[in-house]
């Protein structure tokens, strides 16, 4: 029987780097979205009102008729949306067979997605509880999303979940970077960061500077000023990040500052100055990825072939032998013995003519890595 060991963790350096996808839940299912944000054209009563459809609640929101029916989401704030995953009644057979999607950053002026040249209108459902997932032609920039059902079985009930993501947040070099446009002073921005268990941002190359600089650019409606973790708070003229490290890069080492000012920004242009702490500038939180990976059983009681062993050691457990396979570039695969604790990895997913039998030991091959920003979901 295979076995999937499934490891989490952050580093600083990793082998592979990836963006993440934009067909996240965007928070109807597990009560992100408050209730007051779901409206809708009609109710057949409160006992199946709007608020209640959220994707497997037990009941859902049911219209109080069948003709030109709309139910309606509103974000916290504009998000890119790519897809909605739609079920019928909970207790009952009744649901939504097809739908159209209209969406509006305002509220009032709102446009209905398009296919060729076409109104889209979705196949939904065929049953009251199956979860049907529907991706976008192409994704929306929307605060607003409204459900149009075209046609329904019985009456129009509905249960949904909305896809997408915020891209407010990017991944970079195996750091995650949160872009925040609203203006704010230095210690609030800083105390909103730590609040997502994050700093503000740390930059210490040119290179890393020109990447934000020019990842900000991309960010819907961020400001071309943003607050840094450098300051000299604590001794003027001696600038050091949040995380306590000095600055390396040239550009911070700013030591003439006639007004006492001890905050740093970075202006559109990359340049640095300092600032008072009070003025009001967007700002970015900063820290580390997360790291999931998968290493699946391929063998047991099997060891390596002594030709592509590339490190050998301890390990408490096979989790513990994952961690070190994940940092090492060259470790692919590994072996675990749990009655001796030794570890041993391997730069080859090897073969089974290149194994040894060994009693309690099984052989695992890294089947999948995924990178994503945990912190600022």
């Amino acid at each position: 029987m295979f076995q999937t060991l499934i490891l989490v963790y952050s580093l600083t350096l990793f082998r592979f780097s990836s963006s993440e996808s934009c067909n996240k839940p965007l928070g109807l299912e597990d009560g992100t979205i408050p209730s007051e944000k779901l409206t809708a054209s009609s109710e057949y009563s409160h006992v199946f009102a709007a608020h209640l459809a959220r994707l497997n609640d037990a009941r859902g929101w049911i219209s109080s008729n069948n003709q030109q029916q709309w139910i309606q989401v509103e974000f916290s704030s504009p998000l890119w949306v790519t897809g909605l995953i739609t079920q019928g009644r909970g207790d009952y057979p009744q649901w939504v067979r097809s739908y159209e999607v209209h969406y509006s950053l305002d509220g009032d002026t709102f446009t209905t997605i398009m296919d060729a040249g076409a109104v889209a209108v979705f196949n939904a459902n065929s049953d009251h509880d199956t979860a049907v997932t529907n991706m976008f032609p192409s994704r929306v920039r929307a605060k607003f999303i409204q459900i149009h059902t075209t046609i329904c079985h019985d009456r129009c009930s509905l249960r949904f979940e909305v896809l997408g993501c915020s891209h407010d947040t990017i991944l970079y070099n195996h750091h995650c970077y949160k872009f925040v446009n609203n203006a704010t002073t230095w210690n609030d921005a800083k105390a909103m960061c730590e609040s997502f268990s994050s700093h503000l941002i740390t930059i210490n190359t040119e290179e890393e500077l020109s990447n934000i600089t020019a990842i900000a650019s991309t960010v819907d409606d961020f400001p071309v000023k943003i607050w840094t973790g450098l300051n000299d708070v604590a001794e003027e003229g001696h600038p050091v990040w949040l995380t306590h490290e000095q600055p390396t890069y040239n550009e911070f080492r700013i030591s003439t500052d006639p007004d006492n000012k001890d905050c740093f920004r970075i202006g559109s242009g990359g340049n640095i100055r300092h600032e008072s702490c009070n003025d009001e500038y967007g700002y970015v939180c900063e820290s580390l990825s997360n790291i999931y990976e998968r290493y699946l059983i391929s063998a047991r009681k099997k060891s390596l072939a002594a030709g592509h062993i590339t490190s050998s050691m301890l390990a408490v457990s096979s989790g513990a032998c994952s961690l070190e396979c994940s940092k090492l570039e060259s470790c692919v695969s590994f072996s675990y013995n749990s009655s001796t604790n030794d570890c041993i990895l391997s730069s080859s997913s090897g073969q089974s003519a290149e194994l040894e039998n060994v009693e309690n030991a099984n052989f695992y091959v890294l089947t999948s890595t995924e990178e994503i920003c945990k912190t600022f979901i």
